[in-house]
């Protein structure tokens, strides 16, 4: 929730629940991208 809020800002922009679950589901799925891109290629070594 930190990183979430510290990201995209503490409050949702949106007013009716549904489009509120919405707009939090874009930001974890955008989050968890650019967490992806970030993260080393790893392989094993032998």
């Amino acid at each position: 929730m930190f990183r979430i809020k510290t990201l995209f800002s503490g409050q949702l922009k949106n007013r009716t629940f549904a489009a509120q679950m919405v707009e939090a589901y874009l930001r974890v799925g955008a989050m968890n991208k650019m967490t992806g891109l970030g993260m080393p290629e790893s392989y094993s070594v032998s």
